[in-house]
């Protein structure tokens, strides 16, 4: 992997990270601002790579709304979807907020791919 996509990776996980933490605190304009982020990062990777690969690893992540996120954009790419599924599952039969996004993030794929 390149410094840059390296770099990319590093920024993706820092902002699902804000995310998190922007929702979990009630901060909308740092929700915003990183969900703003994530959008651009995976942008700029589909550039480079259109299946978005550099994102499995971060399926295997200790934070869970690390591994939302990859496996979100790994569904919307149409890559590694079987991973990405099987993630979505296991996150869903947790609790919270994560696993209620995971629940409706498959629901919605389904809905789409059928």
């Amino acid at each position: 992997m390149s410094n840059g996509t390296n770099k990319l990776v590093e920024g993706f996980t820092k902002n699902a990270v804000l995310h998190s933490e922007g929702t979990k605190s009630g901060d909308h304009r740092k929700t915003n601002r990183a969900y703003r982020n994530i959008n651009e990062i995976a942008q700029k990777m589909r550039e480079h790579d259109p299946t978005l690969s550099h994102l499995v690893p971060l399926l295997h992540r200790d934070d869970d709304s690390v591994k939302l996120w990859a496996a979100s954009y790994l569904l919307k790419a149409n890559s590694h979807s079987q991973e990405a599924i099987r993630v979505l599952h296991e996150l869903s039969k947790k609790e919270g907020l994560t696993a209620f996004d995971a629940e409706m993030t498959l629901k919605n794929w389904l809905e789409k791919s059928s």
